[in-house]
């Protein structure tokens, strides 16, 4: 069922009940109420499975130790935690081949990495998940970028944090090698994903230039994130994707970073940066927006439990927002699934892992 009319200035742009949609589509000015045809979300999600994916960008390796307080240091007044356990998962650009690979997709995956344990633990996760690692490369002047969480068993929280990182551009050798692998790929694959964290993979002109010239042929579907000052060389992609939060500290006045409204975000990002396909997204508020030209197309927002962790949210929602698209699937139903997985991540804590098959349940 379809109804159009005038907007009525709800401020919840979507609302979800049972299995229909409400879209709000501000360059029309109307509200679509749309029955989601469970079948076509099926097949979406069933061709995950089919594509071919290269994802560039800078490699993460996020370990978690678990522990309880059992006194205070003798030596200053922070508390001695007793270990009961280490994780390590993938992160960056490495989570977000992980998603991909955990929803069946192909994966070949480019970056580098130091010459340390983190960098074993890299590798290990990402070629026992599937995928190629073959694209991982030393470097002799970097750590492998690493965060490590100190967590509380008792309280399921987060109690302190160590980043082993270095933001150097690539030597000339380092880029050597990557763009031989990109080369290698490039014609292969269905989908390109370039995760931009501001750790050296996008500081070097050359590369940015290298990129547009490989993907100037129209063939392959780019998308990319930025956690760098300056998206703006990652402007020629298809669609780029980033939080409220961080696109209005790259945007906005500090005054203005209270309670931003998306559009206004979205129009000094296109302003700013030339970036035409924006997709925003709210783990806080539940929501996320497709804009095009600086102009809300499509928004999502529903209500549902609340995202307990917001760790690696944006990599699952671009990974699954770049496959649904690549796999056929029209922005809003992209949107839908890109929602969903969201919701699924938000129960787990640290950057979790949705797969095929919880994704086919939560849309049934």
């Amino acid at each position: 069922m379809i109804l159009q009319g005038q907007s009525t200035g709800l401020e919840l742009a979507c609302i979800s009940k049972m299995r229909s949609a409400i879209f709000w589509n501000s360059r029309r000015g109307v509200i679509r109420i749309q029955v989601i045809n469970i079948n076509r979300y099926r097949e979406i999600i069933e061709r995950f499975s089919q594509l071919r994916v290269l994802v560039i960008g800078d490699l993460m390796v996020d370990k978690y130790i678990w522990g309880s307080g059992i006194r205070l240091s003798s030596e200053a007044a922070v508390p001695v935690i007793k270990v009961s356990r280490e994780e390590y998962s993938l992160g960056g650009a490495a989570n977000i081949a992980f998603h991909l690979s955990n929803m069946g997709a192909i994966i070949h995956l480019c970056g580098l990495a130091g010459y340390d344990d983190a960098a074993h633990h890299l590798r290990y996760r990402v070629s026992q998940n599937g995928m190629n690692a073959g694209g991982i490369f030393p470097s002799s002047d970097r750590p492998t970028t690493q965060k490590i969480r100190i967590m509380s068993t008792e309280h399921n929280q987060i109690l302190g944090r160590f980043d082993y990182e270095q933001s150097n551009p690539m030597s000339k050798e380092e880029l050597a090698m990557v763009t031989q692998f990109i080369r290698t790929y490039a014609d292969e694959v269905d989908l390109l994903i370039l995760s931009d964290h501001g750790r050296g993979m996008f500081q070097t002109e050359e590369f940015n230039r290298f990129l547009l010239d490989v993907t100037s042929r129209g063939r392959i579907a780019v998308y990319a994130q930025s956690r760098s000052s300056c998206p703006s060389c990652l402007n020629w992609v298809d669609c780029f994707s980033i939080s409220t939060r961080l696109a209005s500290k790259l945007v906005l006045s500090e005054s203005s970073q209270i309670n931003p409204e998306p559009g206004q975000i979205a129009r000094a990002f296109h302003s700013q940066f030339g970036i035409q396909s924006l997709l925003l997204y709210n783990g806080a508020d539940r929501f996320i927006s497709f804009f095009s030209g600086g102009e809300e197309s499509f928004r999502y927002d529903e209500f549902s439990d609340q995202i307990l962790d917001q760790t690696g949210i944006g990599d699952l929602v671009l990974s699954v927002f770049a496959a649904s698209r690549t796999c056929g699937a029209a922005i809003d139903e992209s949107i839908i699934l890109a929602f969903k997985s969201m919701i699924l991540k938000g129960k787990q804590v640290g950057t979790g892992r949705v797969t095929r098959d919880e994704l086919l349940q939560i849309v049934s």
